[in-house]
C-alpha cells in the first residue's frame, strides 16, 4: 500500500511539477516552443541537481561545469517563470549551452567527451526548433568549430593524457549519457509531434476549403441557371 501511495505521490508532483505556466501565446507553435523549453529546462535542472551531489566523488573534474549548468538553467527557468516568454529563455540555454559544451570539449584534455557531443547536438535542433534557422546555424557552426578544433589540436593530446576509468567515472558518464540522450530524443519527439498535428490542422484546413468552394461552385450555377431564366423571360415579355 505504501508502495503504491508513494507511486502516486511521485506521479502526482511530476504533473504538477511539469505542468506548462499559463502564458498570452495564441499561436500553436508558440505554445509548443514554450511548452518544450519549460520542459527540457526543468529536466535539465533536476539532471544538475543530481549531477551536483554526484560529482564530487565521481568525477570531480566536471564540477565546475555542472554547477555553472545547474545555475545557467536555474535563470532560465526563473526567466520563464517571471515572463512568461520563452523567447529570452530560449536564446540564453542556446548560448550559454555553447559555452559550457565548447568548454567542456576545450579545457578538459583528460576524458571521452562522447557525451559532450550529445548535449551539444541537443543544444543544436533545440535552436532551430524553438527559435529558427538563423539560431539554429549560430549553434551549428560554433559546434562544427569547436568540434573541427578539437579533433585537428587536441585529440592526440586527450588520446594520450586519457587517465584510468574508475568504476565511479564510468557510472557518471553512463548516466550523463542516458539523461542527454533523453533530453535529445525528447526534443526531436516533440518536434515530430508538432509537425504532425499542424499535419492535421493542415488538412483540417483544406478540407473546409474544398467544402466551401464545392458550396461557392453550385451557388454559381444556380446563379447562372437563374440568370438565364431571367433573361429568358425578358425577352420574351419584350416580345
Amino acid at each position: 500500500m505504501s508502495k503504491d501511495l508513494l507511486r502516486k505521490s511521485f506521479y502526482s508532483y511530476m504533473s504538477i511539477l511539469f505542468k506548462t505556466p499559463e502564458n498570452n501565446y495564441a499561436d500553436f507553435y508558440d505554445q509548443a516552443r514554450f511548452k518544450l523549453t519549460w520542459r527540457v529546462s526543468l529536466t535539465i535542472l533536476h539532471t544538475m541537481l543530481v549531477f551536483s551531489l554526484v560529482t564530487v566523488f565521481l568525477a570531480p573534474a566536471y564540477l565546475l561545469i555542472i554547477l555553472t549548468s545547474l545555475i545557467t538553467i536555474g535563470s532560465i527557468v526563473g526567466v520563464l517563470l517571471k515572463t512568461r516568454k520563452y523567447e529570452s529563455a530560449a536564446k540564453m540555454f542556446l548560448i550559454l549551452g555553447i559555452i559550457i559544451s565548447s568548454s567542456g570539449l576545450l579545457l578538459i584534455t583528460d576524458m571521452v567527451h562522447i557525451v559532450d557531443v550529445v548535449w551539444y547536438m541537443s543544444i543544436i535542433i533545440f535552436g532551430y526548433f524553438v527559435l529558427g534557422k538563423k539560431w539554429g546555424v549560430f549553434g551549428l557552426i560554433c559546434f562544427a568549430g569547436s568540434l573541427s578544433y578539437y579533433m585537428f589540436f587536441l585529440l592526440e593530446y586527450n588520446l594520450a593524457h586519457l587517465k584510468e576509468v574508475s568504476l565511479f567515472t564510468k557510472s557518471f558518464q553512463a548516466i550523463n549519457a542516458f539523461f542527454s540522450a533523453m533530453i535529445l530524443g525528447y526534443i526531436v519527439h516533440h518536434f515530430i509531434e508538432t509537425n504532425h498535428f499542424a499535419e492535421i490542422q493542415l488538412q483540417g484546413i483544406n478540407k473546409d476549403l474544398q467544402e466551401k468552394k464545392s458550396i461557392i461552385e453550385s451557388q454559381n450555377d444556380l446563379n447562372v441557371v437563374m440568370l438565364k431564366e431571367i433573361h429568358h423571360r425578358v425577352k420574351n415579355n419584350l416580345q
